[in-house]
């Protein structure tokens, strides 16, 4: 009777089957969790093709999650007090002893080892969001933009003992940044655009206050140099956004090529060197003419080797790649939201606790540090939410029908919803999910680590990630934007 009651619990259809599993799953993990296992081609058929279904899903009404809701009244918990608190942890993390070296964080024992290192990616990101946060006003970023700039000029010139590039060596040493030869996923391509993408929004800032002659004899060659890496090599393998797994295509990195390159025709076009932003032009249009074969139908993948992952959503609010209010990032959202709920017990209990929001990690199957969601993956996931809010406003609406109904399908409003209760619900979703993960960092006195444990809720693993930090005060930053121009926008519509 078991097995029968078994048996036709698994006996459901496509449309209905819930993604139980992960990449890499067999049967008897699979069976371990209370799920079904029925290899895809045991059940193929022409209305049914080969990888066109779970192998690893749900008995039927079992899915832990059901619809996550994000309608949220309470706003995001985080304040200016809060705020001012990780500003200045975050903010000691940058220019470590006056040399322009970021550290990852100031934790000599993770479960991953010393993150006392300056790595490049980090460290990319870290300083685009400092001048973000400062709105890229020259008298509050320029000393540690140059030393920056600086930092990343000695490094270029440093040479690895095991034969690499240098600049896509994944660490420095801190302070001096000599090359860390340890063990680790090499090659990490993202790097040189990552970094050149911020040195070239400084350049930008730089030409608006008088400073162009830096930028030609200083700021130029060092962009040049990350790019022409970027030129040469961007189809490439490399290590993925978490030094796991090696693929020649991921989203991530390909996104980060093309916000780079973007900005470096505009740039050099500027100071004078169209050649050089014309090869940047041309093969940012080669690299996003690939980025669509990531998509499903359904979701957006990383990689064909890590398909649902959280660095997805990060480079949609991060790079530009796609319209915020795309159909492909709503769908994208929705699916890794549920899978992270399916995920991690902290959602579920919480989700049946009734409260809205959701927690975001890496990965289905992570088990870094037990796998747990990730603070900076989590406040992207809002912070998107409060740029779609923004472009709703600036566009005047959805621009596409598909667009909007996948958007209210995530949001959960009803077809009836005016413009502004739609620009509302988008701000009040951010507010859901960074409220979940402000009330499991709200009592740590303004700490943000890397993780938070996927049982019983308390922060882990690295302590004061300068990534977690940047990525919060980003979302904050975003949320205010929006916030002030529905303002804006209610009283227009009034009058």
């Amino acid at each position: 009777m078991v097995a029968l009651v078994a048996s036709q619990s698994c006996d459901i259809s496509k449309d209905e089957r819930s993604d139980c599993g992960y990449m890499g799953i067999d049967q008897s993990k699979c069976e371990a969790k209370g799920c079904c296992w029925k290899p895809a081609r045991l059940l193929f058929t022409q209305e049914d093709p080969l990888g066109d279904t779970p192998w690893c899903f749900y008995p039927s009404g079992q899915s832990p999650c059901g619809n996550i809701s994000y309608n949220w009244d309470g706003g995001m918990g985080f304040d200016q007090a809060f705020y001012d608190k990780m500003y200045a942890l975050f903010d000691a993390n940058i220019d470590i002893q006056g040399k322009g070296g970021i550290v990852a964080a100031p934790d000599h024992s993770t479960p991953g080892g010393s993150y006392y290192y300056h790595w490049m990616r980090d460290a990319g990101l870290t300083m685009r969001t400092y001048m973000e946060l400062h709105n890229f006003e020259l008298s509050k970023i320029e000393k540690k933009m140059k030393s920056y700039a600086n930092w990343v000029k000695k490094v270029q010139g440093e040479t690895d003992p095991q034969g690499y590039d240098v600049r896509i060596n994944p660490k420095f040493e801190l302070p001096d940044g000599q090359v860390f030869v340890g063990g680790w996923c090499r090659p990490q391509t993202d790097g040189p655009g990552l970094r050149s993408g911020a040195l070239q929004l400084f350049a930008n800032v730089l030409i608006e206050n008088g400073q162009e002659s830096y930028v030609k004899d200083t700021l130029a060659g060092i962009i040049k140099n990350d790019l022409e890496w970027v030129l040469s090599n961007w189809d490439s393998e490399g290590c993925d956004l978490w030094e796991e797994v090696r693929s020649k295509d991921f989203f991530w990195g390909r996104s980060a090529f093309v916000y780079s390159l973007d900005l470096c025709s505009k740039l050099f076009n500027k100071i004078g060197d169209s050649s050089f932003a014309s090869r940047c032009s041309s093969t940012k249009s080669s690299i996003q003419g690939t980025l669509g074969a990531h998509w499903t139908g359904s979701f957006m993948t990383e990689s064909s080797n890590r398909e649902k992952d959280g660095a997805v959503v990060h480079a949609f609010s991060s790079f530009d790649v796609l319209p915020i209010t795309d159909e492909k990032v709503a769908k994208t959202m929705k699916v890794l939201a549920n899978t992270f709920c399916n995920e991690y017990a902290i959602n579920q209990q919480e989700i049946k606790s009734g409260v809205p929001g959701i927690l975001i990690g890496r990965y289905p199957g992570d088990s870094y540090a037990g796998g747990n969601p990730w603070q900076l993956l989590t406040a992207v996931f809002a912070k998107t939410f409060y740029q779609g809010a923004s472009v709703l406003m600036e566009s005047n609406g959805f621009l596409k029908e598909e667009d909007r109904r996948a958007w209210f399908d995530i949001l959960n409003i009803p077809e009836s919803a005016s413009l502004s209760q739609q620009i509302e619900a988008a701000i009040k979703a951010g507010d859901s999910v960074m409220y979940r993960l402000y009330s499991h960092v709200k009592s740590d006195g303004g700490h943000i680590a890397e993780q938070i444990d996927r049982n019983n809720g308390a922060q882990k693993s690295a302590n004061d990630l300068t990534w977690s930090f940047a990525n919060i005060l980003s979302a904050m930053q975003a949320r205010a934007k929006a916030a002030e121009a529905f303002s804006s926008f209610v009283k227009t519509a009034k009058a």
